[in-house]
C-alpha cells in the first residue's frame, strides 16, 4: 500500500498511455476503503527517454572522439577519461583514474596550471586554453593543449576538455617529424 506502481492505462479513444497508480487505505466513518490514484506520466516517460538518448550520444561523443577528453573534480582527480587521452599520456583508464592531473602534469607547468584553475572557479574567467607538458607514463613529456571549462554557457553549451599532442623525445623534448606524430585539428 502507498507504494507507486507504472501500468499502462488506457484512454476513451482506445489507446495506451503510461501511468503510474498508487493504491492506500482511507478509513471512513468506521469503514476502510481502498483510494487509486492513476495519474498520466506520458510526459515524465518522454522526458526520460530524451535524457537517455542525450546521455547515449554524449558517452558515445565521449568514448569516441580522436582527442583526449577528461571529465575532473575540483580537486583534480580524473572522474571520467577517453581512450585518445589514455594513448597520450600512456595510462590505462583504471590507473588514470587513481590520479590527479596534478600528478601528471610536468612540475615547471603546474603553478600556471593551479593559477588558471583558481581563476575558473573564482569566475574570472569562463574557460581557459594554453599548451603544458604531461608526464606519459614511460617517463616522457608529451606537449599538450588542454582546455577547462567551468560549466555550462547559456543554452546549455559546453565545449569539451581536449589535450592534443603527441611524445617527446625524452631528452631535448622535440616532437618527433612526420605525418603520424603531427596532431589533427578539429
Amino acid at each position: 500500500m502507498g507504494a507507486r506502481r507504472a501500468i499502462a492505462g488506457r484512454r476513451k479513444s482506445g489507446e495506451e498511455f503510461p501511468a503510474e497508480a498508487s493504491i492506500s487505505k482511507v478509513k471512513v466513518d468506521g469503514t476502510t476503503l481502498l483510494t487509486v490514484v492513476l495519474r498520466d506520466i506520458s510526459a515524465r516517460t518522454r522526458a526520460e527517454e530524451v535524457l537517455r538518448n542525450s546521455e547515449a550520444r554524449f558517452r558515445t561523443a565521449f568514448e569516441d572522439a580522436p582527442i583526449g577528453i577528461a571529465l575532473i573534480g575540483l580537486d583534480g582527480r580524473f572522474l571520467n577519461v577517453n581512450g585518445a587521452l589514455c594513448d597520450i599520456v600512456g595510462y590505462p583508464p583504471e590507473e588514470l583514474l587513481t590520479r590527479t592531473v596534478q600528478d601528471i602534469t610536468w612540475q615547471e607547468d603546474l603553478a600556471l596550471d593551479l593559477a588558471n584553475a583558481q581563476r575558473l572557479l573564482a569566475g574570472e574567467v569562463r574557460s581557459f586554453q594554453r599548451e603544458k607538458r604531461y608526464l606519459h607514463r614511460q617517463g616522457h613529456l608529451v606537449s599538450v593543449r588542454p582546455a577547462g571549462d567551468r560549466g555550462p554557457r547559456p543554452g546549455g553549451r559546453r565545449p569539451a576538455p581536449r589535450a592534443r599532442g603527441g611524445p617527446r623525445h625524452p631528452a631535448h623534448g622535440a616532437r618527433p617529424r612526420g605525418p603520424s606524430s603531427r596532431p589533427r585539428r578539429p
